[in-house]
């Protein structure tokens, strides 16, 4: 039996950690400029080999929204959920 989170996408994935402090609108505008800008891609279109681009690219972005210790858990969670 797979594990629904096997099932997420990589953008899925981030959509589903930051939503919960910045809310579903802002976070989808987000994952949308953030991908456009540091891997020239739409979220849809992501892969695991372009999340550690991502992933660095909303960094300052989430250390200013939600604290610094928050953001190390968050990236933390994401990155364990990911396998990277």
């Amino acid at each position: 039996m797979y594990h629904l989170r096997a099932m997420r996408s990589p953008s899925e994935v981030v959509f589903h950690h930051l939503v919960h402090y910045l809310g579903p609108h802002t976070t989808r505008t987000a994952l949308k400029t953030f991908c456009a800008r540091s891997v020239g891609k739409s979220p849809e279109t992501l892969t695991l080999a372009d999340m550690p681009m991502l992933l660095g690219a909303l960094r300052p972005m989430m250390r200013t929204l939600i604290g610094a210790k928050e953001c190390d858990l968050v990236l933390a969670q994401v990155h364990q959920e990911l396998g990277l």
